[in-house]
This record gives C-alpha cells, sequence and structure tokens, in this order.
C-alpha cells in the first residue's frame, strides 16, 4: 500500500473512490486501514511463531510489534 501524499492519489483513495466513499482521507477511513494493516501483520507473526495463532500467540505478536504500517511518517512505529 502507498504511503499517504498530499497532492497524489494513493492505493486507499483508489480502493476507497472505487467503493464510492465520498471521502476517502477522513481520519475514520485512514484509521481503520492502518488497525487493519497492524492486525495483519500481528497474524503474520504469530501464525509463524510456535504458539501459532492462539490466544498466546496473538497477544505475544502484539505486545512485541515493530512493524510500520505504509501510511504512517516513515520513523513511526
Amino acid at each position: 500500500m502507498a504511503r499517504v501524499r498530499c497532492g497524489s492519489l494513493t492505493v486507499l483513495e483508489n480502493t476507497v473512490k472505487a467503493q464510492n466513499n465520498a471521502a476517502p482521507t477522513n481520519s475514520y477511513t485512514v484509521n481503520g486501514w492502518v488497525i487493519g494493516d497492524l492486525m495483519i501483520d500481528v497474524f503474520k507473526k504469530a501464525a509463524a511463531s510456535p504458539s501459532k495463532l492462539s490466544h498466546a500467540g496473538i497477544m505475544e505478536a502484539a505486545r512485541v510489534q515493530e512493524y510500520q504500517p505504509p501510511m504512517f511518517i516513515d520513523g513511526i512505529k
């Protein structure tokens, strides 16, 4: 997913516009995409851990997450 940049269309904007959302960059839309992206990363890391996708595996993966979503400003984790 592309980073949000002023004045340019991103994957997020194109996808949301295709879904007929009148405000693709409002804070609720962007927040939903970021949280979803973080959750996908946690699930991938948990699935690769010894605990797999158990409650403990997901909690541990979330606790030690060092993932920078592509929509965050560089350097923010």
